[in-house]
């Protein structure tokens, strides 16, 4: 099993609560030509998602990605702010509030820079 703990990363939208706890993405999966629990042969692969995961995407709390744009960006301060923000903005899609707001000291351990004291001292490299 390759499990997933959650700190408060995943938002249970029935309990309406950010949740904390260990689950799988899958509860099963069956093969075709394998016998199911009802006695029938599977006719083709079956994958059952666990429940979590599952209500997560049900609840569209994901974002797709467009995996040839994201391989044509060369930086990897610009890759990473795609993979952050393209989650953040889709998430703003239908609410209230149209911004998002990072302290600096939060971008700088969520990309790969090194954090200045002076802003002056930043720069493009």
């Amino acid at each position: 099993m390759t499990g997933i703990k959650s700190e408060r990363a995943f938002y249970h939208k029935g309990k309406k609560q950010w949740i904390s706890t260990v689950f799988g993405l899958y509860d099963g999966i069956v093969f075709k030509g394998e016998q199911l629990e009802d006695g029938t042969i599977a006719e083709t692969n079956l994958l059952y998602l666990g429940d979590i995961y599952l209500q997560s995407l049900n609840s569209f709390y994901v974002k797709p990605i467009d995996y040839d744009y994201f391989k044509s960006l060369k930086s990897k301060i610009v890759s990473r702010l795609y993979e952050i923000l393209g989650v953040k903005y889709y998430g703003l899609q239908n609410k209230r509030q149209n911004y998002i707001c990072y302290r600096y000291s939060k971008l700088c351990q969520l990309l790969p820079v090194t954090p200045h004291k002076y802003v002056s001292w930043l720069n493009s490299n």
